[in-house]
């Protein structure tokens, strides 16, 4: 019943911000962390949160 009262549109984003990628610095990216201990710090992360 609620949701017949919610109205969505297209997003407006101009064209010049929709096509802008971030050059990205590969010498600068960690190449020694494993996908188990960026789980480890996504947990620990979580943990401080919920505090």
């Amino acid at each position: 019943m609620d949701a017949s009262r919610v109205l969505f549109k297209p997003p407006t984003i101009p064209q010049e911000i929709a096509d802008y990628r971030e050059e990205t610095d590969a010498e600068g990216l960690p190449t020694d962390i494993t996908l188990s201990r960026l789980h480890e710090i996504f947990q620990s992360i979580v943990k401080k949160k919920a505090r």
